[in-house]
């Protein structure tokens, strides 16, 4: 005796369908943040890497005359995972690495308290202090903020409508609590989102949320402001 094969009745493929819709809907975020995170655990070591090779270099030319060409010698590690694409001149964006004649990467170099000072001392190495940050997310090649500079309003590119200042490029949520739309017009009265991450002069990397950049010690001569500018 032949058993008739039951198939799924249209209700019952339409309700499977749902709960797979569902269930990608709940796990595809999670496994983006995962990622992301892994991205910047990378980003994170590649910088490390960076302060060290760069800290070595110092310690054999104390004054410090290498360190713009020593940087350009990183290469790839000087790439983060977030910016895998390339932009067509000096300026990049959060998921983009700038292009500086045939070096590519999207980490800036501290000039205002590192290049600026190689050449002028005899002893770069004792001059630097250890919270200065050495190399960071960006971007552009060089970083010099200044503590009055207002944030950028185009997170996505750290530019700002009006008016030029060195912080917007270093103002991109490339990793943190990086929102899943980066604004490009965003408000300069409230906390910036998302953190970028860091390398200091005594070879600590770190994650450094974007309203913290105006407090860091960029350098002797650099006063943190008593609040962000533009903050309300």
């Amino acid at each position: 005796m032949k058993t008739q094969q039951r198939g799924f009745t249209l209700i019952e493929l339409l309700t499977v369908i749902s709960v797979i819709a569902i269930l990608a809907a709940l796990l595809l975020p999670a496994m983006s943040r995962a990622k992301h995170k892994v991205r910047s655990v990378v980003c994170l070591s590649n910088l490390g890497s960076v302060g060290k090779n760069l800290g070595i270099a110092l310690s054999e030319d104390p004054r410090g005359t290498w360190v713009h060409d020593g940087y350009y010698n990183q290469k790839k590690i000087a790439q983060c995972p977030e910016a895998t694409r390339v932009a067509d001149g000096e300026r990049g964006s959060i998921d983009e690495s700038f292009r500086s004649g045939p070096f590519v990467g999207s980490i800036g170099l501290n000039y205002g308290g590192v290049v600026f000072e190689a050449g002028k001392h005899n002893d770069l190495q004792g001059f630097l202090r250890p919270t200065t940050p050495f190399a960071l997310d960006s971007c552009f090649p060089t970083a010099n903020p200044g503590p009055n500079d207002m944030p950028a309003t185009n997170l996505r590119k750290g530019t700002r409508k009006s008016g030029y200042y060195n912080m917007p490029p270093l103002n991109i949520p490339r990793h943190g609590d990086r929102p899943l739309n980066v604004s490009q017009d965003f408000p300069e009265t409230i906390p910036l989102p998302g953190a970028i991450n860091v390398v200091f002069v005594d070879g600590h990397a770190e994650l450094v949320r974007l309203n913290r950049l105006w407090f860091l010690d960029w350098h002797q001569a650099y006063v943190a402001p008593a609040k962000r500018p533009g903050l309300r």
